[in-house]
């Protein structure tokens, strides 16, 4: 059997002083294979955004391992860690653009951070295979939200990176560039990168190759609710009975014509020529 890409072997984390801990995860236990799509499921303050940012190197744990690739990545340098960073990518709900770099700055800064010389035509080519090359030299404060998400997607290539972590990337999206945003992880995925996905928007589990379900910081079972397991059956709709034929309607029938008046017929007393009956 492979070796999983990532995993988590009791992983906890818990916030606040020793004397007064939160538990915001914890204890899980999981794995994901690589090239897999992984969607990390459940409602705000589950420990999702928590789990996501000790995957990407972003936190520490109070307890537990990480292991990427067979490595454990708690016992990592500070300089290594930011290595593994480098290596990966990582897309936000929020963007996190900064406003004083124009489009393709922001995105050579995804290598540029990681200690890089990211390749400018490069970020052209990730600028036009997601449809934006237009707004290369745009000041960021200028787009609209799904062009920054297509930014921070591009950023987050931009070095190549074998697993894309998604923290509720289509949060700040309307339905058309949500969409959009899911299409292209799907895409991206078929490539060959790990995606892993934060959201508490069940519709990513339709693609999904695994989904984590957390809730109150534990790994539960999943279970899709769907508007049928809430929404009792509508009763049968009773087929309508068939159309009477219309009624047959005698038709009028066609008035006698009368007879022709005589052309000499006159008026007695009058000298006009008014045509007069007589009954």
């Amino acid at each position: 059997m492979s070796q999983p890409l990532i995993e988590c072997r009791e992983l906890t984390k818990f916030y606040g002083s020793k004397k007064q801990p939160i538990k915001a995860l914890g204890p899980v236990n999981f794995s994901i294979a690589a090239g897999s799509y992984t969607v990390i499921l459940g409602k705000s303050g589950s420990g999702k955004s928590t789990l996501l940012n000790l995957l990407a190197g972003l936190d520490k744990p109070t307890d537990g391992e990480i292991l990427i690739e067979g490595k454990d990545i708690t016992k990592l340098s500070q300089k290594r860690l930011a290595r593994y960073r480098s290596e990966i990518g990582i897309i936000f709900q929020f963007y996190n653009l900064l406003p004083n770099l124009n489009t393709i700055e922001n995105i050579l800064m995804g290598g540029w951070a990681g200690g890089s010389h990211p390749d400018y035509n490069k970020a052209k080519e990730l600028l036009a295979n997601l449809g934006i090359a237009h707004r290369e030299k745009a000041n960021i404060t200028t787009l609209s939200g799904g062009e920054k998400q297509r930014v921070a997607i591009a950023r987050s290539l931009i070095s190549d990176p074998q697993i894309l972590f998604c923290d509720e990337p289509t949060g700040a999206l309307d339905t058309k560039n949500e969409e959009q945003v899911k299409e292209i992880l799907e895409f991206l995925n078929k490539q060959g990168i790990t995606i892993i996905m934060v959201t508490h928007n069940e519709e990513f589990v339709n693609n999904a190759d695994q989904v984590i379900f957390l809730k109150d910081g534990l790994i539960q079972p999943f279970t899709k609710t769907t508007e049928e397991s809430h929404t009792p059956p509508k009763p049968p709709t009773p087929p309508k009975p068939p159309t009477p034929p219309l009624p047959k309607v005698p038709l009028p029938k066609e008035p006698a014509k009368k007879p022709a008046l005589p052309h000499d017929a006159k008026h007695p007393g009058h000298g006009s020529s008014k045509t007069v009956i007589n009954v």
